[in-house]
């Protein structure tokens, strides 16, 4: 929710913290716990990334804003798409590491 604060923001308080809440039980309850291994989470983080900007594009449009530029949206979910992937090859794993760790029951 801190992100909504942040003097940048683009829409209302509250709505980038809902949309990741919403991106984060779909992908929790789309795949088996048993099936989560560092290549699919990598891309279940990079397809967030991307429908993240879809999203929120979206419903700042039903909302009126009318800073949203559909022209660029393309772009815009590649990048997010990309950025989210390489940023993931970097956290998935040290994460995957201190996870088992914390709780070797957890870890396959």
């Amino acid at each position: 929710m801190a992100l909504d604060f942040a003097p940048s923001t683009a829409g209302p308080i509250g709505l980038a913290a809902l949309i990741f809440m919403v991106m984060g039980f779909v992908s929790g309850a789309a795949i088996d716990p048993r099936d989560r291994n560092p290549p699919v989470l990598i891309g279940i983080i990079a397809l967030n990334c991307g429908a993240f900007v879809i999203a929120f594009a979206a419903v700042n449009s039903l909302l009126g804003d009318e800073r949203v530029d559909w022209e660029q949206a393309p772009s815009l979910v590649l990048t997010a798409t990309l950025y989210g992937a390489l940023l993931a090859l970097a956290v998935v794993p040290v994460v995957s590491i201190l996870v088992g760790k914390i709780t070797p029951e957890a870890s396959p």
